[in-house]
């Protein structure tokens, strides 16, 4: 990966534009920041490749990021090259005022206050409980919107591999009801593609603390048959295969559409 011949032009970091702001203390990749565009006052986290094959992180977020984009899903801009002499990937922030992230695995939290005191979603459905976070049990007060965004992601983390999408790697948007609005772009995409880390989610579809792709991909197709049709139409399309080939992925993403195939067909 170190000839990026798989990163655009316009991709590329302009150290010259960004300034450090804060050091970035919830990761866990080494001598992460955040950082401020002095042009158009962006902000943006920049993670350096704290690994021994140069640009191995920085190429799988920036590989998801291209193909999250190719499929309609919401994911934060990906920028790579160096900044502060050190070779990583830019990702740009949200509107981190509106965010409302997972917190500790059962409880949804914006800005560390509990979501789920006493609230009603449009729906005028009261929680006074901790949320128990799978899929099946957030469908019950989010928009239909909301719901189709956690299906791409769904499947967005069994087409790249993604075995991290834990409760800190993904947001929400709250309307003034309380209720769960929209999926924040998605983040932190480093560990996607590779081979020796297991081949599990850990977003829960129904109860579960985690499950393989192979299963997750089996409920979705089953429960939103509509929808996973649609999403293997965009993935067989010749441009995605030609996009998979420009980011020189196309063997590992077409073995996850030939498992996809065999899944639905296996299921009927």
């Amino acid at each position: 990966m170190n000839d990026l011949k798989w990163l655009a032009d316009e991709d590329k970091i302009d150290p010259a534009m960004w300034v450090k702001l804060d050091d970035e203390i919830e990761g866990s990749t080494p001598d992460m920041c955040w950082v401020k565009n002095t042009a158009n006052g962006a902000r943006a986290l920049f993670k350096p490749d704290n690994v021994i094959e140069k640009s191995e992180v920085a190429y799988r977020e920036y590989v998801t990021s291209k193909i999250a984009k190719f499929l309609e899903i919401p994911c934060a801009k990906i920028e790579v090259g160096e900044l502060f002499g050190k070779f990583g990937c830019l990702s740009y922030d949200c509107n981190t005022e509106r965010r409302h992230r997972i917190s500790d695995g059962d409880s949804l939290y914006r800005c560390d206050t509990l979501f789920n005191n006493k609230r009603s979603d449009t729906n005028n459905v009261v929680y006074d409980s901790p949320v128990e976070l799978s899929f099946k049990v957030l469908c019950q007060y989010i928009t239909k919107e909301t719901e189709s965004d956690l299906l791409k992601m769904m499947f967005l983390d069994c087409l790249v591999l993604n075995p991290d999408r834990h409760g800190g790697n993904y947001s929400f948007y709250i309307n003034r009801q309380r209720a769960i609005s929209g999926l924040m772009a998605l983040y932190d995409h480093g560990l996607c593609m590779r081979s020796d880390l297991r081949d599990v989610s850990l977003f829960p579809y129904e109860g579960r603390l985690e499950m393989t792709f192979a299963e997750l991909f089996k409920s979705i197709s089953s429960d939103y048959p509509g929808f996973a049709v649609s999403m293997m139409e965009k993935v067989k399309s010749d441009g995605f295969k030609l996009l998979l080939t420009e980011l020189n992925c196309y063997e590992f993403i077409q073995n996850r559409i030939d498992k996809f195939d065999t899944i639905m067909t296996e299921s009927g």
